[in-house]
């Protein structure tokens, strides 16, 4: 890296969400892995379904969707 923080320009509205989404992916896994250490599966499958939505919140963020008539990149 150039020392340069690769995200300065972003607007902050997205930077937030992006932040809140992989904030709450780690979240998530810590507590599905909590959950299994003490053998609730159920619990920890929760969990996982939490982290994977909080993952696909981030992606959507980095990769949005093409406008109407546009080809995807």
């Amino acid at each position: 890296m150039n020392g340069i923080a690769p995200l300065r320009d972003a607007d902050p509205d997205w930077l937030h969400a992006l932040r809140n989404a992989v904030n709450a992916a780690g979240i998530a896994v810590a507590a599905a892995r909590s959950a299994i250490e003490s053998g609730d599966a159920q619990r920890a499958g929760h969990f996982l379904d939490e982290s994977a939505g909080a993952c696909r919140r981030a992606a959507a963020l980095l990769h949005p969707a093409p406008a109407d008539g546009q080809t995807p990149v």
